[in-house]
């Protein structure tokens, strides 16, 4: 932006601050509030109120801007932190020279500036915005930040996300989203970014999103902006259904929400009275089209190649906004030799300041940064009150690979600095002391490295084949996880390579690794020892199927919903079982509605578990995965697509007919029969997965034979039902 037009932007926010009736009655105070009043963080909402809210500044901006005696035409800049410097500007000069504790109009000029907002009277006690500018990091601490928290390659990696849930917000914690750069970056500004409740006070504050929103734009040209717009609408619908993860309670369908307080421009009016624009509502799906609010930029990101590189390993934070207090914290992030983990202290100087930690010689265990962007208190945020636990990653790879650490003996460790709203800092917080932080796990894939392993193998990856193994039946459900490949395990190995068809060595080589690493149909056992399937039907029953609301978009098919995508291929799925059966065992039929039905097809988030709960429970190398629950999670969650592609589940509600679930992870690229998997994309077909959990939903366990449609992996093709399968189905119900 020209040096003129940057100082008249300046001038036009200095407009903005002037109370116009006496104290907090500024065009600038009433929007930083709303940061305060509302919220839209971790939830699939989370850029498109932001990107309303940057529209209500820019068009505050210009009418100030007009007061001045300017024309108007005048757009809001964005910082663009996706360069490290700008001729020669790590952070914008100008909003130095400009805002010094805010200028006189709010340090001096205007004492009563933030009188009736409690949160600021105590920072300022009426008199100026003392503790804030001051905490504006200065250009190297921000450039090292930004370089700790990989804010760059965090923005690019989040163009590739394929679905829009998973792009828009840190409640998808598989794939990098904009809100991971926003969440870095609010952090690694400094004071007051680093706090949910005062961050909207500093102008850089709109810049910051502004770039943030670019990168937003970016993806959105990079996947499309109507495919995006049905992801959103049907990823909403699926949440209103009541789900297994949310104790079978529905949420909020947020695409058909309000962003409050916001209103469209097209039919905006500037209401004098109440000091704000109004108008028509700004809903969600108005936010797709920028053009119609002429919020558009000239240059956005374009997508990089992709690379091929080893699935990483992680520290995994998990943290429950909850309980955060407000506040937020810097998670500096180091992989420790378990030998050496009690004795470890982060290294210091002799004032207990931090050093030049990414001097990889000297200290070869530092990884990096986790920002934790804090949120605000549960009684006065709705969204607050129920937000997820979200995840903050660091990879750890590279850092492993320094200091020559394998999954066997790291340990992470961790350097917290605190920050609150009123300004306070604290270093060296122990993660103990901080509720709604856990202590970080170590996460990745399930084996550290595909090297064969035969009787006499330990370590990270024996105990991993065992986890595996225990979790699918080929092993005593109280054998331990000691990480011995001993006679037990041999045996183990023995019985999963008689399953699925392979060599009967013991041995671990290319293929059985090959074959473990398979996509599953489900997280279902392999081998039960003792067999006993149950019908989960009453002889001569009526199966009444439905598909729920929030169908992928790449499975609605074309035409009529009911004879096409999804719908026709569930159809020939339950067509197929049919034949299994006599009309007096078992019939099937289309439902006409959901509470007509007894047997729902959905989409769900994490049908396996709570990302968060897979992680404890089956990643961390101190547990033994006895843990209630445990059976449910993917033990290759961190592996990429694949993995468990689905379940089968029993909704129960008192007072109603219990109901047969079949639940697909939406996480993956589903895609129809005669739709060619993309090159170099692992995309399941649904009408395979379909057919195998209808069995599981009639009560048919998986079968021993590789070649039937009720064994346990994922096979493209296979898409009729074997005699061997009829037989188990019809035995159940004869």
């Amino acid at each position: 932006m020209p040096e003129d037009e940057a100082k008249r932007v300046c001038a036009a926010i200095h407009k903005m601050m002037e109370n116009e009736s006496g104290p907090g009655t500024s065009q600038f105070y009433r929007i930083a509030a709303y940061h305060d009043k509302h919220c839209a963080h971790g939830e699939e909402t989370f850029p498109g109120w932001h990107r309303a809210y940057l529209l209500d500044f820019e068009r505050t901006m210009r009418r100030a801007d007009i007061a001045n005696g300017g024309d108007g035409n005048l757009g809001l800049p964005f910082w663009d932190w996706t360069r490290t410097k700008i001729n020669g500007q790590v952070f914008p000069t100008i909003l130095r020279e400009q805002f010094p504790n805010f200028g006189g109009k709010m340090k001096q000029g205007d004492p009563d500036f933030f009188k009736g907002f409690p949160k600021f009277e105590s920072i300022t006690k009426g008199t100026e915005y003392a503790h804030v500018n001051y905490g504006i990091y200065d250009e190297r601490k921000i450039e090292k930040k930004e370089f700790r928290y990989r804010v760059i390659q965090s923005a690019y990696d989040c163009l590739d996300t394929n679905e829009h849930w998973k792009a828009a917000s840190t409640r998808n914690g598989r794939s990098v989203s904009v809100e991971n750069s926003h969440n870095s970056m609010h952090m690694a500004t400094g004071d007051p970014l680093t706090a949910v409740p005062i961050a909207g006070f500093h102008p850089v504050f709109y810049m910051h999103h502004c770039n943030v929103d670019r990168v937003y734009e970016s993806y959105l040209q990079a996947q499309g902006f109507e495919e995006s717009k049905a992801e959103f609408a049907a990823t909403q619908k699926s949440l209103e259904q009541p789900n297994k993860m949310n104790n079978w309670r529905a949420e909020d369908n947020r695409f058909d929400a309000w962003l409050e307080p916001f209103y469209l421009p097209e039919n905006e009016k500037y209401d004098d009275s109440q000091k704000k624009f109004v108008g028509k509502k700004y809903m969600c799906q108005d936010t797709f089209d920028t053009k119609a609010t002429n919020f558009v930029y000239e240059d956005t990101l374009k997508p990089k190649p992709s690379q091929m590189r080893q699935m990483p390993t992680y520290a995994l934070y998990v943290c429950d906004v909850k309980k955060l207090k407000k506040k937020s914290y810097e998670l500096h992030t180091f992989v420790v030799d378990k030998a050496n983990a009690d004795s470890w202290k982060a290294p210091l100087n002799a004032d207990g300041e931090t050093l030049d930690w990414d001097d990889k010689a000297t200290y070869p265990g530092y990884c990096g940064l986790g920002a934790v962007f804090g949120g605000k208190d549960t009684s006065d945020c709705a969204n607050c009150s129920t937000r997820k636990p979200f995840l903050v990653r660091v990879e750890v790879t590279e850092a492993m690979t320094r200091t020559q650490l394998t999954r066997d003996n790291t340990v992470i460790k961790c350097y917290a600095i605190e920050s609150d709203h009123d300004g306070n800092h604290r270093d060296g917080v122990d993660l103990d002391e901080i509720d709604g932080l856990d202590a970080p796990s170590l996460v990745g894939p399930l084996f550290e490295n595909k090297e064969p392993m035969k009787e006499g193998a330990s370590g990270h990856n024996a105990r991993a084949l065992q986890k595996y193994l225990k979790k699918f039946g080929y092993m005593d459900p109280d054998s331990k996880l000691d990480g011995d490949f001993g006679p037990k395990t041999v045996a183990a190995v023995k019985k999963f390579q008689k399953m699925t068809g392979l060599k009967i060595d013991g041995e671990v080589g290319p293929r059985t690794f090959g074959q473990i690493m398979s996509a599953r149909l489900d997280g279902d056992l392999d081998v039960v020892a003792n067999p006993n399937s149950t019908p989960k039907y009453k002889k001569g029953s009526t199966v009444k199927w439905f598909i729920e609301d929030g169908l992928p978009n790449n499975l609605r098919g074309h035409g009529d919903g009911a004879s096409t995508g999804a719908n026709k291929e569930a159809a020939d799925c339950f067509a197929e079982w049919s034949s299994a059966f006599d009309d007096a065992d078992l019939k099937f039929e289309a439902a006409t509605s959901k509470a007509d039905a007894n047997l729902c097809i959905r989409w769900a988030l994490n049908p396996n578990g709570a990302l968060a709960s897979n992680a404890q429970k089956h990643q961390s190398e101190g547990g033994d995965d006895n843990t209630a629950g445990a059976h449910e999670a993917n033990l290759l969650v961190f592996d990429g697509p694949g993995g468990e592609l689905a379940r089968s589940c029993t909704r129960e509600e008192a007072g109603k007919p219990d109901v047969q679930c079949i639940l697909c992870d939406r996480h993956e690229e589903w895609r129809l029969q005669g739709t060619k998997e993309a090159a170099g994309k692992f995309q399941p077909s649904f009408r395979e997965v379909c057919l195998h959990e209808i069995g599981h939903c009639l009560g048919i366990e998986h079968s021993a034979d590789p070649a039937n449609v009720m064994a346990p992996y994922y096979v493209p093709g296979r898409l009729a039902l074997t005699d061997a399968d009829k037989a188990l189905g019809s035995k159940l119900y004869e």
